[in-house]
């Protein structure tokens, strides 16, 4: 007797779904990330630098207020760039920092006035101006009687309008405790500017007085 014909499978052309499908309860299947998810991280990043934002204001805020070597970096970085923004300085009647409009520089001296009769020619140091734009006045105070006096920039610095001078001549009427101003002038300088000036007197007795030059800077 003859043994039946084998039975066979007709192939199949459906691939099987890898893992276990269904899946099971509890544990949902995976779904690929959509635009709205996408959209969603976007969104939370633009949220997170809006604060980021306004945690470095509150910061620089704080130091411009707050901050004197801030306030003159940041003085110092305005005046370098050239850029037309506001202008930093005080309406409270303080002195300004460093850098900052209103910022206000003085120099006294006692300047010791020999007597012998002629001319006496004296230089003086007196203060360094920092870049920027300033007025500059200077005046000088003698304690005793003085024939004549002049005093004056020498040299007057590049960008200066004028050389800040004051004189008295008068030996008939001869000057007793005499205060003199000088012109005020107008100083741009780019580089730090020493500022000298010549004192000239004519006296028959050795006297002192009190010599003072002051800026304050415009920008």
């Amino acid at each position: 007797m003859s043994s039946p014909p084998p039975v066979t499978t007709p192939g199949s052309n459906v691939t099987p779904m890898p893992g276990i499908w269904p899946p099971p309860m509890g544990r949902p299947a995976a779904v690929p990330p959509s635009c709205f998810s996408q959209l969603y991280s976007l969104s939370q990043c633009y949220d997170d630098i809006v604060m980021m934002k306004q945690i470095l204001s509150k910061v620089i805020c704080d130091m411009a207020a707050n901050d004197p070597d801030f306030q003159k970096c940041l003085a110092q970085a305005m005046a370098a760039s050239g850029s037309n923004v506001p202008l930093v300085g005080v309406t409270d009647g303080s002195n300004a920092q460093p850098g900052q409009v209103g910022e206000f520089l003085s120099n006294r001296q006692t300047v010791n006035i020999p007597g012998v009769g002629g001319t006496s020619n004296q230089f003086l140091s007196t203060i360094v101006l920092p870049p920027g734009d300033w007025d500059i006045w200077a005046w000088t105070s003698v304690n005793n009687i003085i024939d004549a006096l002049l005093f004056s920039l020498d040299p007057q610095p590049a960008g200066f309008s004028n050389s800040a001078a004051a004189w008295f001549d008068d030996p008939t009427n001869q000057g007793v405790g005499l205060t003199i101003s000088g012109m005020t002038a107008r100083g741009s300088v780019s580089v730090p500017t020493l500022l000298v000036f010549i004192y000239s007197t004519v006296c028959t007795t050795a006297t002192t007085a009190t010599f003072q030059v002051e800026a304050r800077r415009r920008r």
